[in-house]
């Protein structure tokens, strides 16, 4: 916006109103620990509002967690609401998806078992992280369970922005 305003593209006044604690947050894709968390908070708000008793992710939970969401959280919110108005069941299944975040799960199958081995290192430490906890201890037993040291796992949150 500061070269927009230098060009004369966007009214200074207003920069500076709006710029008084200039936040960076990360894109979605680089917080993969709140992809989880905000799909069921998401998933429980609009299963109130369609008043179904939605409780969750089947193995829709992985699909999330792998796609890059270009859209940001916004874009995780309106997939949420999509399968919460598709499904009909208790949990959301894959096939409630919308078709944009299948097609990428689809397009990945097609070559069974070759999946990135960073990302499911990154999928391996988040997992463990939900399991055990992000406080120190918890990032301390997560190492142990998955035989890396816990300087390496602080290394790998770094480089997955996991946090």
């Amino acid at each position: 916006l500061e070269q927009m305003v230098a060009r004369g593209e966007f009214r200074g006044d207003l920069f500076y109103r709006l710029n008084v604690l200039p936040l960076h947050i990360p894109p979605l894709r680089e917080r993969g620990g709140d992809i989880l968390l905000l799909a069921e908070q998401f998933c429980a708000r609009f299963s109130q509002a369609l008043g179904k008793s939605l409780n969750g992710f089947t193995r829709a939970e992985q699909v999330l967690l792998r796609y890059h969401w270009p859209g940001n959280v916004r874009e995780l919110e309106n997939a949420v609401a999509y399968a919460a108005h598709m499904e009909t069941g208790p949990r959301v299944q894959l096939r409630t998806l919308p078709d944009r975040i299948k097609n990428r799960e689809q397009s990945d199958s097609q070559q069974p078992g070759l999946v990135p081995l960073a990302d499911m290192e990154r999928d391996l430490i988040m997992r463990a992280l939900q399991y055990y906890g992000h406080s120190a201890a918890g990032k301390a037993e997560a190492a142990r369970h998955l035989g890396i040291g816990v300087a390496t796992l602080y290394r790998k949150l770094k480089r997955y922005r996991l946090g």
